[in-house]
């Protein structure tokens, strides 16, 4: 079974800020899935 991996960045960020991209390329390079959602202020999901 494949884990799944969400990282979701805080209420002023954005998931190309601090260590998120850092971290989704680890994952990535190990073949892990990582998701990355882009959250807006309001707390919902979008672009």
């Amino acid at each position: 079974m494949k884990n799944n991996y969400f990282i979701i960045h805080g209420s002023y960020g954005n998931p190309y800020k601090n260590w998120i991209s850092w971290l989704k390329k680890q994952l990535s390079k190990r073949k892990l899935n990582c998701i990355v959602p882009n959250r807006k202020r309001d707390g919902s999901f979008g672009k």
